[in-house]
């Protein structure tokens, strides 16, 4: 196979199949020329299935997969053998074979999705996960409740009797489920305990028996039990009780060997055993395939080859080659024969997208080259469905140049899919002459383009509507539309009604008896007849880009960079003599179009937003600070309670028209809200109903980020495009968006609310409903209880140990979410928190819950004398427990739950926090769906975080970055580290020196000496707002702060500048950009590192070191820890983007100041912005630093 002449063989095999499966370790076919990248190069319809012992990524991708040995890795050997004996594998191959399943079924659904897309995949199938997806609910025990497996034999943890007993010539298994009349089940039809005891063992007493009576004393009593059966099986044979059993309704079984098996009267009907004629054994026996078509078995067409039997040494190729074989030449022949005279000949049409070496829709030219290069990257990226991380310093044309690769990609796509139609047309038959294939291409052809021209049309007109409905809102005055809104009654005991949950269908009673997975069935069932489209066409879908950020307002800056692009709004005419394009942002009228005039596209663009930037309603606005459970209640309102910016199903046709305006032009959010106005159409909804028609699509973080966000708007991301800027944001936002506290008296307030509405509405709450609140009684009570335990023994802890030292103290504890469940108690711990948060949130069951449990509490008590709890529009308590459930139900690893209370002893509260520690599960889920990934910011330095943390699974062929240098001359920036202060000593402001006087006092002479220097402005960055607010307060005592006053105001001067003081971390840090001469130098004070003090903090540092300690390689000597790395990193993530604050365009200048020695330390150096580059200097004394600066301000003030 190394061999060039094997090599192309194999390669011409290649080109004319199908699949092709392998076995080779990870990466090895690739280094041999066969990997997929290659051979798909050769046939992109090839479905490539490689099955490997641990995957393709990962550190043990290189290792060999054994059977035994992964039964062993992956779980199954733990959990098979007797509790007593060590652990035991199965009798067979039991995970190769079920590998082998997972990869048949794999390639079955890549055929079916080759038909779709013309395209073929890599699948990527593996002993190691194989297994893992085979332990089944013994794995979701552990992941949902914290629950290890242990081993039981043929036992069940859980049910009794459920295992093989012994009688006097061999075994019989025997499985009897619960009693009838088990609580919270639905009857059985049939008493299995009993009719074992009774009919069977002719023993009835055990039914009876309180030791046996029902499954849970059964468990207790196991021994006993078992006993007992098994001294009555032992005096008969196993013919005997198999009689016995039969009929009865009990489930059993008897172990047979392989004879009994084969000869098993079930294997014998079903043909089990089928016969092959072999060339040279004659007829032999083998096992029957096990599904049957139709009722008939599939036949074995071949019968097993011998060893070697197609490999021969004449085979060998190359010299020296000893040992090494191929096929034969003729056998690969014949295969290749084979395959050309069932498929016909193949027309190879190749749709991989040359990366372009220019962009025309770049708006200036020529670009400069590290754009050409940053967008040359991206096309690729997306082409080759890659993940990347991209660092383009401010000032770059970064967001221009993402807009510019990804929307031309965009546009060659289109036309690439246009093209693998035309060619997948092949006439009315195989035999189709070539004429008849060229006419019917070309009548899909017209087809294709008709349909766009149709589309391109409706927009044209939606964009004409939206012109005149700005031109009527430009000459009237608009009124805000008024609704008559009936007097509010106060609720008597009669209108308790309102607070019942919503009806229910017949069937939710039943479905608490229904598994989640057959509801889940019923659902999709429902859900696709309720969604049937009718007479009418599905609406078309197209390759979309979600551009996410961090902000609107950061959003709003996309806008005017996508039209600036050529890809913009065009007009042309069909007459060559007539051409003329309109540049971006002149638009030609719509209604001066001549008859004849051809509109090319403007980039279909929506924005997203949540209903607080989204919603016109406002009288809604007004009264609901939930505007989301608001805007549900008006939905489910009818007449005129309804909301009358929602149309109606019927004025369906006003939300389409709507659509088509949002898409017709590129708008904001705000230009969004005010087109719904105008319009006086829900922008929400119209967003939500725009989105499988969009092309770009801009969202915050949180809407891309979060599933129930994704599922809530209908954002599918698979095989798109995702583009996150800033994203050095990206880390502390997964962390922060699944992070939730909750603080005592919302549990109290919670708790109290359920118990009042359950105990009232006790008899009037259907089954389904009732069963639900009661499981949330008794977690919140058991949840409650232990809090207020905790909170005692610190309470009283700690005012032991601080007796006459501090009427104050603070106690944190942490713990996983399984450690909370188990100090909850049995009963609190036995409860499926999945399926309470489902009862929550579920919009069908309980879509106002929450909110009327608040309002009943709020009516007792007003009733009572009270005062009412929750304020009107106030977000109901119980939301707040539900956010903490859903905590709960997450990995164990992946997060820690904190009891905190700050408090004087005796009094205080207790707050609950879930902290989300793995970023990586919430975001794989992002990757995993979409064709691309590219995360990109102004300063992405150090990027080993975002590797580690999200991408570490990911094979080194997925994972590409790009880092561009500065558009500005080198002699543009001055970056130095200033380690020696005016006085001669090192400068270092660690925490502890931060309080110092001296210290102080030295750096506002540093400052001082600097603005005497630096013209126009120039931005200090502290460390920490402590650190600032003690120096303002020193050099203010010392008349400093008045001297910096005389060179710079604190105000802007045109003549002088001024002097700005901010703080790393903070909103100046990254959130405003200083041009030009609002500052023409950047100080950075110390490095902010966190504050190791914060349980949180250490609870994160901790996680990444034991998941580092878990790995295979093992770190090197004098490296640092993971946790160390992962706090450095920390420090210099929030550095650099202080850093590029200054140098915002090409003609930009400035000084970059790094005051503390440790910057000058390689491992701080080396994690600064690249575009730095090798312009670092060290100054070895105060003196050249300020010579230094004074020569690089002399010299620009000469170029200027």
């Amino acid at each position: 196979m190394t061999a060039p002449e094997g090599l192309e063989i194999l390669h011409k095999l290649v080109k004319q199949s199908d699949i092709l499966v392998e076995n080779f370790i990870s990466g090895k076919l690739a280094t041999m020329g066969l990997g997929y990248e290659d051979c798909k190069k050769l046939n992109p319809r090839l479905i490539y299935a490689s099955i490997t012992g641990y995957g393709q990524t990962g550190p043990y991708r290189k290792a060999a997969g054994y059977d035994v040995i992964v039964e062993a890795e992956a779980g199954l050997m733990h959990i098979t053998g007797e509790s007593d004996r060590p652990p035991s594998k199965v009798g067979v191959a039991a995970t190769d074979i079920a590998t082998g399943l997972y990869a048949h079924g794999a390639i079955m659904a890549a055929l079916l999705s080759r038909q779709q897309t013309g395209k073929g995949v890599w699948i990527d199938c593996n002993l190691f996960e194989t297994q893992i997806a085979g332990l089944a609910n013994i794995a979701s025990n552990y992941l949902i409740a914290g629950k290890e497996a242990s081993r039981h034999g043929t036992a069940h943890p859980s049910i009794v009797p459920y295992q093989v007993f012994p009688c006097k010539d061999g075994y019989l298994m025997i499985g009897a489920g619960n009693n009838k009349q088990e609580r919270d089940l639905p009857p059985l039809a049939v008493d299995q305990f009993k009719l074992l005891a009774g009919e069977i063992l002719e023993n009835p007493a055990l039914a009876t028996d309180p030791r046996f009576a029902t499954n849970d004393a059964r468990v207790a009593n196991r021994e006993a039990l078992i006993q007992i059966i098994s001294d009555t099986l032992l005096k008969q044979d196993r013919e005997h009780w198999l009689q016995r059993f039969t009929g009865l309704g009990v489930p059993f079984g008897p172990i047979n060997n392989i004879k009994q098996t084969f000869d098993h009267p079930q294997a014998v009907a079903r043909e089990v055993i089928v016969e092959v004629e072999h060339p040279r054994s004659g007829k032999i026996k083998l096992v029957a395939p096990a599904v049957s078509y139709n009722g008939k078995k599939m036949a074995v067409r071949r019968p097993p080859p011998w060893l070697s039997e197609h490999t021969t040494e004449r085979g060998r190729i190359g010299p020296g080659r000893a040992g090494i074989l191929v096929r034969e030449h003729r056998i690969v022949e014949e295969a290749i024969n084979h395959l050309i005279k069932k498929k016909g000949p193949v027309m190879s049409l190749n749709l991989d997208l040359p990366t372009p070496t220019d962009f025309p829709a770049f708006p200036y030219n020529p670009p400069y080259e590290i754009q050409v290069e940053l967008m040359r990257h991206i096309y690729t990226t997306i082409e080759q469905k890659k993940v990347t991380i991209v660092e383009s310093p401010t000032g770059t044309g970064k967001t221009l140049s993402l807009l510019c690769a990804s929307l031309t990609w965009l546009r060659d796509e289109k036309d690439r899919a246009k093209k693998g139609k035309l060619h997948a047309v092949a006439g009315d038959g195989a035999d189709a002459k070539d004429w008849v294939i060229e006419q019917t291409r070309e009548r899909v052809r017209r087809e294709l383009e008709a349909d766009e021209r149709e589309y391109e049309a409706r927009l044209a007109e939606a964009r004409k509507r939206e012109d005149l409905m700005k031109k009527m809102a430009k000459g009237r005055v608009t009124k805000k539309m008024r609704k008559d809104v009936p007097a509010t009654k106060q609720p008597n005991d009669e209108e308790d009604d309102q607070f019942l949950p919503e009806s229910e269908s017949p069937r939710d009673n039943e479905e608490m008896y229904i598994s989640p997975a057959l509801r889940a069935l019923m659902a999709r069932v429902e859900s696709a007849s309720r969604s049937g489209l009718g007479d009418g066409e599905e609406e078309p879908t197209c390759t979309k880009i979600y551009y996410a950020s961090r902000t609107h307002s950061q959003l709003t800056q996309i806008l005017p960079e996508l039209l600036r692009l050529k890809l913009s709004l065009r007009v042309f005419s069909h007459h060559p003599s007539t051409n003329e394009s309109i540049p971006p942002g002149k638009k030609r009228p719509i209604e001066d179009l001549d008859t004849g005039a051809e509109i090319t596209p403007c980039t279909r663009t929506v924005a997203l937003g949540s209903r607080k930037q989204l919603c016109i309603n406002d009288e809604l606005r007004a009264k609901s600070r939930d505007l989301d459970e608001g805007c549900r209640e008006l939905l489910g309102e009818k007449g005129d309670k309804r909301c009358p910016h929602l149309p109606l199903v019927r004025d369906e046709g006003k939300m389409l028209d709507f659509r088509d305006q949002i898409l017709a032009t590129p708008k904001d959010i705000e230009d969004l809200a005010a087109a719904g106005r105008r319009a006086q159409t829900c922008p929400y909804f119209g967003a939500r109903r725009a989105i499988p028609q969009a092309e770009l699509i801009t969202l915050p973080y949180n809407l891309l980020l979060q599933k129930t966000a994704r599922e809530a708007l209908g954002i599918d991301l698979t095989d798109q495009i995702v583009i996150i800027d800033e994203a050095h944001n990206l880390i502390p936002t997964l962390l922060s968006l699944s992070t939730t506290r909750l603080p005592y008296a919302t549990l109290a307030t919670s708790f109290m609310q359920v118990c009042l509405y359950v105990s009232k509405f006790r008899n009037r709450l259907s089954p389904a409903n009732l069963l639900h609140l009661k499981r949330l009684v008794v977690f919140l009570d058991a949840l409650k209880k232990y809090v207020l335990e905790w909170k005692e023994g610190r309470i009283g802890k700690s005012a032991i140990e601080e007796k006459g030292v501090s009427n104050k103290t603070e106690k944190v504890e942490v713990m996983t979410a399984a450690e909370l469940l188990e100090r909850l108690g049995r009963k609190a711990s036995g409860i499926n928190l999945l399926e309470i948060e489902k009862y929550l949130r579920s919009s069908k069951l309980n879509l106002k819950v929450a909110r009327k449990i608040a309002g009943y509490s709020d009516k007792e008590a007003e009733k009572n004398g009270g005062t009412q709890r929750s304020r009107r529009g106030e977000i109901p308590p119980l939301h707040a427990v539900e956010a903490f459930l859903v905590s709960l139900t997450g990995a164990t690893e992946d997060g820690r739950v904190t009891f905190s209370l700050t408090s004087s002893p005796g009094n205080g509260d207790v707050e609950l926090k879930y902290q989300l520690l793995n970023p990586s599960p919430l975001f794989k889920e992002v990757v995993d769906a979409a064709r691309s990934i590219i995360l990109a910011g102004g300063t992405m330095s150090p990027v080993s975080d975002v590797v580690d943390q999200l991408f570490s699974y990911l094979p080194p062929d997925k994972f590409t970055s790009f880092s561009c240098g500065h558009i500005i001359p080198a002699e543009n920036l001055q970056a130095m580290v200033v380690s020696k202060g005016p006085r001669g000593g090192e400068l270092e402001y660690k925490a502890g020196k931060q309080g110092d006087s001296t210290v102080i006092a030295e750096l506002g002479q540093i400052l001082l000496n600097f603005i005497n220097i630096v013209p126009a402005g120039m931005i200090v960055f502290f460390p920490s707002y402590n650190f600032l607010n003690t120096a303002k307060a020193v050099w203010h005592q010392s008349g400093l702060l008045d001297k910096f006053g005389v060179k710079k105001k604190t105000t802007t001067d045109k003549a002088r500048g001024a002097l700005l003081f901010a703080v790393i971390g903070a909103k100046l840090s990254e959130g405003l950009n200083f041009a030009d001469d609002l500052a023409r130098a950047v100080v950075i004070i110390g490095l902010p590192f966190a504050n190791l003090g914060s349980p949180e903090l250490r609870e994160r540092l901790q996680y990444v070191k034991r998941l580092e300690q878990r790995r295979p390689t093992k770190k090197k000597p004098g490296q640092k820890d993971a946790s160390a790395e992962l706090y450095e990193n920390m420090c210099m993530n929030a550095v650099n983007q202080s850093i590029g604050r200054a140098i915002r365009h090409r003609g930009d200048w400035a000084s970059l100041i790094l005051l503390d020695r440790r910057y000058a330390s390689p491992s701080i150096r080396n994690k600064l912005p690249n575009w730095i580059g090798n312009g670092l200097t060290v100054t070895e004394g105060f003196g050249q630093t300020v010579k230094g600066l004074g020569a690089f301000y002399r010299n620009r003030r000469v170029a200027s």
